[in-house]
């Protein structure tokens, strides 16, 4: 991370004008930071960066949508599911609407979307049931589209076992809660 961040550095003083790199540069110490687990700091990071995107690009272009990505997944690290979900709902109808079903970024929505929810420990079976269903069709559109062992399709396939089981123990515990 120290070479990235030397990079930032570097693009900011020398190319002050270049916006888009100095960003692509922000984004990379940020996706860096949060797999170091320092997700905390790279919250802000990605919502400054998706504020500007949407700014400079608007709401509907494709590199916003993978900026709104990147922060839906530090939402989703972070622990704020109820944020991440109504963010990724949001992102989904943009996405659906200007890139189609079947685009990857839409797919990856569905897939944050989803997360979201099966990490919740407060959701609903009837919000769980929605995320196994959504997945479902994920892992159909994926494997219709990329193929079946396409990283996308697997890492849904992934999503969807998680999902499923998420659904069945919040079964299991409503069950038992029955039975007392």
């Amino acid at each position: 991370m120290p070479f990235l961040e030397a990079d930032l550095q570097a693009q900011l003083r020398f190319f002050p004008n270049d916006t888009a790199d100095i960003m692509s540069a922000q984004s990379s110490v940020a996706n860096c930071m949060l797999v170091a687990g320092r997700a905390d700091e790279a919250l802000p990071i990605q919502r400054r960066l998706y504020a500007l995107s949407v700014k400079r690009r608007g709401k509907e272009k494709e590199e916003t949508l993978m900026n709104a990505v990147n922060l839906a997944q530090t939402l989703i690290v972070t622990g704020d599911y109820a944020e991440a979900r109504a963010f990724c709902r949001d992102q989904l109808r943009l996405a659906r609407k200007h890139l189609g079903l079947d685009h990857r970024l839409t797919l990856r929505f569905v897939q944050k979307r989803a997360e979201a929810v099966y990490l919740d420990d407060d959701a609903t079976g009837d919000d769980l049931e929605e995320a196994v269903q959504m997945l479902h069709d994920a892992v159909a559109r994926c494997r219709r589209v990329f193929g079946a062992s396409y990283p996308l399709t697997v890492q849904s396939q992934t999503m969807l076992f998680k999902a499923e089981t998420a659904r069945l123990r919040a079964e299991y515990d409503a069950s038992e809660e029955n039975v007392v």
